[in-house]
């Protein structure tokens, strides 16, 4: 294994040599022929697949405060703007918000070390009227690329153009700035936004005896350093393919490295990532080829710590899983996340998986600081051993829909429904003995696409709370639907608390439901509260408390008849699902 590292260390080193790689430049074609070219020196047909894409690209960016000039970095999607005004640096977004003066102030603030939260902090300050915004690293000496955008949704659909410029300095840069609170200063900045520039996903092909396809994949554009994010997934993809080459297979695999993973939607669409994958499915589904595939594994984010298995449906985690168990991999287990190109196949129902270590490269992410040195050489050989692991169990069994771990995923969602209303549990249990049958019958065709239909439809990305309130990402949740139940039992709790007078247990129940349950991307509101207005009322007023158990009461009503339209929409897909099963 340790010639497998050094392979891989000096393709990362190649590709290193182009520097940023932004979907639609003349640097991303340069990679994009390196890749083809060394998929065709392994003898395999390779090409790359255009398409159009949205290209931002930084010129320029500028800080003058006297005659000091503070070196920027110009964040996606910034315009080109020149502006002068006030220094103001904004401590707290809770309390300083009003320091801003539209006509003149320029916000200095501090990265969140939660980079979910990069949204809602130039939102806030965008909406007060700030000039610019200049954010200052949470960690020492780096400097990042973070995506911004004119709207604060996830829609699918084109959104709008940031309208004031964002920079980021270093940390050490943004503390000499405090020191220049309320003095003038002035930004220039410059970027090139082409609408009609051309991305290219890269697809490769080892044909199989079956029609049944495999897809191994990354994405190959990258800001700044992008060593783990997503240099080393490039990499992996082709000395995988080496490896895999020696292999007699029986299924058909395809190697994929997608274009504007990092950003590159056309239009300002708020779902700016992940666009080139969700190109390639929606080809796949016009030429008729989305069934043959039954599993991707993507590679991203990949570096150091504890490896994470993000995969989509559960039959395909519990396969992955028992496969790390096998090798002694330590890993860490969740659904897959919609940060990764996987989620453009797992939202269609495919079983996906991205093999990551996100969480343990946050103060490196996106950042001139995500090199060669961070990477940890034992987890990148765990990496690639699961990665080829994976692979040929797929690749070589005669019917590789044996190895899902359907009973697994039929138990976890009759556990998931115990707590609901009696007719989602019948229909958790009919789920579960139409699973075991199938299984005795052999029947795995019907398994897979019984399990497809609960992938697409009940495992959804869920925000909870408000995009212009709440901080936090999305995560990734079986039959979030449901959640409508913790909410009325929270409800019920908070009636009764009131009732008995003990408002401060009342109030702390109340902060812990959601104003809202919102799905991104579709961005359809599962469900809303008044929990938030009733708490401010009943803690500023309490002698309203009578009345606000009145609008309790009308909520909770409301929330019995979300109940039974839910009910209706979760049983009609599980019956779906148990009814292709027994068919």
């Amino acid at each position: 294994m340790e010639k497998v590292y050094e392979e891989i260390i000096r393709r990362i080193k190649e590709i290193y040599d182009y520097g940023e790689i932004i979907t639609g430049t003349s640097n991303e074609l340069k990679i994009v022929d390196y890749v083809v070219s060394e998929f065709r020196e392994m003898g395999v047909d390779a090409r790359k697949i255009p398409l159009k894409v949205m290209s931002w690209q930084p010129i320029e960016a500028t800080i003058i405060v006297g005659k000091e000039e503070v070196e920027a970095t110009l964040q996606p999607y910034s315009p080109t703007a020149s502006i002068e005004g006030r220094l103001v640096h904004i401590r707290s977004l809770d309390r300083d918000l009003e320091k801003i003066q539209f006509y003149d102030a320029i916000a200095l603030v501090e990265l969140s070390t939660i980079l979910d939260d990069y949204e809602l902090q130039y939102y806030k300050l965008m909406e007060v009227g700030t000039r610019a915004i200049i954010f200052y690293d949470p960690y020492p000496n780096r400097r990042r690329r973070l995506v911004a955008t004119g709207s604060l949704n996830y829609s699918y659909n084109p959104g709008k153009p940031l309208p004031i410029p964002i920079l980021h300095v270093t940390r050490e840069e943004g503390l000499r700035l405090v020191e220049k609170n309320n003095e003038r200063i002035k930004i220039t900045t410059k970027s090139r936004i082409n609408h009609n520039a051309v991305g290219y996903n890269i697809t490769a092909i080892i044909p199989g005896h079956s029609d049944k396809r495999i897809i191994l994949s990354a994405h190959h554009d990258h800001w700044l350093a992008g060593v783990s994010d997503n240099i080393i997934g490039v990499a992996l993809i082709i000395e995988a393919t080496k490896h895999l080459l020696k292999e007699e297979i029986r299924n058909t695999l395809q190697i994929v490295s997608f274009t504007a993973e990092e950003s590159g939607a056309p239009g300002f669409t708020p779902w700016y990532w992940a666009y080139g994958s969700r190109v390639f499915v929606r080809e796949q589904e016009e030429l008729g080829l989305i069934d043959n595939i039954i599993a991707v594994l993507n590679i991203d984010a990949l570096a150091r710590g504890t490896l994470n298995i993000n995969a989509t449906g559960i039959e395909y985690q519990a396969l992955i899983k028992s496969i790390a168990d096998k090798l002694d991999i330590e890993y860490k287990a969740g659904l897959d996340h919609p940060y990764y190109d996987s989620f453009s196949f797992s939202s269609k129902g495919i079983p996906s998986a991205t093999i990551n270590t996100l969480d343990s490269i946050i103060d490196i992410y996106h950042t001139d600081k995500d090199t060669v040195e961070v990477l940890e050489s034992n987890i990148i050989h765990k990496a690639f051993t699961l990665t080829i692991e994976t692979m040929r169990i797929l690749l070589k069994k005669e019917n590789p829909l044996k190895e899902y771990g359907y009973l697994t995923y039929a138990r976890k969602i009759y556990e998931k429904l115990e707590q609901t209303p009696i007719e989602l549990k019948i229909r958790g249990y009919r789920l579960l003995e139409a699973t075991r049958k199938a299984l005795s019958e052999n029947k795995y065709e019907k398994l897979f696409n019984a399990y497809k239909i609960i992938n697409r439809e009940l495992i959804k990305p869920l925000f909870r709370g408000k995009y212009d309130e709440d901080s936090g990402g999305f995560e990734t949740i079986l039959i979030p639907h449901i959640e409508v139940i913790e909410d009325m039992n929270k409800i019920r709790k908070t009636i009764s608390l009131l009732k008995d007078n003990r408002i401060a247990d009342a109030l702390k129940t109340l902060e812990n439901i959601p104003p809202q349950r919102i799905i991104p991307g579709e961005e359809i509101i599962l469900t809303e509260s008044l929990s938030r207005t009733i708490h401010k009322i009943i803690q500023r007023n309490p002698e309203l408390k009578e009345n606000m158990l009145k609008v309790l009461e009308e909520e909770l009503n409301a929330k019995a008849s979300l109940l039974e339209h839910i009910l209706r929409k979760v049983s009609s897909i599980l019956d779906k699902a148990t009814n292709t099963l027994i068919a």
